[in-house]
């Protein structure tokens, strides 16, 4: 593989316009962060994720099963992995990128983390985001008396409700949420080659196995609301990134996690998920290219972050920016949120256990010698043995 000189133009230039040691307390509406260097990030991302342009789609209106994407990577039964399955860990985690008619940009969250395949123990988590308003909310609570199928995918819950229209199951996936503060009609339609998280779909986490794959650019119509407004998606400038992972492993003793779409059409999952016992910890990066092939990487042991802040729900503390090098690919990212905010929480029992972090981001830096920009998530889970 052809190496290129590292670039370190991002850290230099952006250094200097760093504040370290904000410390605040987020709100329902949360504080913006304070972006010193936003006409940096605005001149590399040709304004894309900063609010108001929406997000730039670069797949073609292609299936994900096909060959031209499938003899590239990894697969599975796309259908079987729709359904419920009776481990530990069973989760439809879905992320939505949206341009509305208003003119504003939105990320979202809908999350069904089932225990197993009942609706006993299964946690819903949502959040809306308003990128241009810097408004706020996300939660996260459950339903006993959840309708749950064990023989196509559906799931329906108070508030929350998540399904397929589609005979294979994947084609067409429905997420309605109407907790308030955070309320949508979203439909997804996958395009483009599927992502396989260690470029197989399966890898060790915590103590045994999981299965970890995801639909990364789908094409996304539907509504939310905001502000008491309803709000038409405009489908040429959003996107949403299903991830549907399940199995017997879990990292319980916590994990960062950052999901990145550069506006090249390259995509990354880093997963930096600490030991449990003596299992190994799981440090690498997954790499999508616009052809659909994969490259797995290990990353650096250590991640650069600054910018803490405190949750006044849980008193956990966060981090605004993080620096990550994978230097087996020559990639360091420079990852911000424009927004410090993300958590979602129980509001009875804000415990570890109970909280998932989810912070809308937007990245910088460089692979190889190529210049790349972009967004995504950076999620943080605490322990929670």
């Amino acid at each position: 593989m052809r190496r290129h000189n590292r670039l370190h133009l991002f850290d230099t230039f952006l250094e200097s316009r760093t504040v370290d040691s904000l410390i605040i307390m987020f709100t329902k509406n949360a504080l913006p962060t304070a972006l010193l260097g936003l006409s940096v990030f605005a001149d590399l991302c040709n304004g894309f994720g900063l609010g108001g342009l929406g997000f730039k789609r670069t797949v073609a209106d292609v299936s994900p099963v096909s060959t031209a994407y499938t003899s590239q990577a990894g697969t599975f039964n796309l259908t079987a992995s729709q359904l419920s399955q009776d481990y530990k860990i069973n989760s439809y985690w879905t992320i939505y990128f949206l341009h509305g008619s208003n003119g504003h940009d939105y990320f979202a969250v809908g999350h069904l983390s089932a225990k197993g395949s009942t609706p006993k123990g299964a946690n819903i988590r949502v959040s809306l985001l308003d990128i241009n308003d810097s408004k706020y909310f996300g939660t996260e609570h459950s339903d006993p008396n959840a309708v749950f199928s064990n023989e196509t995918f559906y799931y329906k819950a108070d508030k929350f409700e998540t399904y397929s229209t589609a005979s294979d199951l994947y084609s067409n996936q429905v997420v309605k949420s109407t907790v308030e503060g955070a309320e949508f009609t979203l439909v997804s339609e996958p395009k483009g080659p599927n992502f396989y998280d260690a470029g197989s779909g399966i890898y060790m986490w915590g103590t045994d196995w999981t299965y970890e794959a995801a639909y990364p650019e789908q094409w996304v119509t539907g509504n939310l609301t905001y502000n008491g407004e309803l709000i038409d998606i405009v489908p040429e400038k959003s996107m949403s990134w299903l991830d549907r992972q399940f199995g017997p492993g879990f990292g319980a003793e916590g994990w960062h996690l950052w999901i990145l779409m550069f506006d090249n059409g390259i995509k990354t999952c880093i997963w930096r998920s600490e030991a449990v016992g003596a299992a190994p910890k799981q440090y690498f990066a997954t790499f999508m290219f616009p052809d659909g092939h994969h490259e797995v990487y290990p990353i650096a042991d250590e991640i650069h972050q600054s910018q803490p802040f405190v949750s006044n729900q849980t008193g956990f503390t966060y981090y605004g920016r993080h620096k990550v090098s994978i230097p087996g690919i020559g990639a360091e990212f420079d990852i911000r949120q424009p927004t410090l905010a993300g958590e979602m929480t129980s509001p009875t029992d804000p415990t570890p256990l109970n909280t998932l972090y989810e912070g809308y981001a937007i990245a910088s830096g460089h692979i190889g010698g190529q210049r790349v920009s972009g967004w995504g998530v950076a999620e943080r889970k605490y322990p929670s043995i």
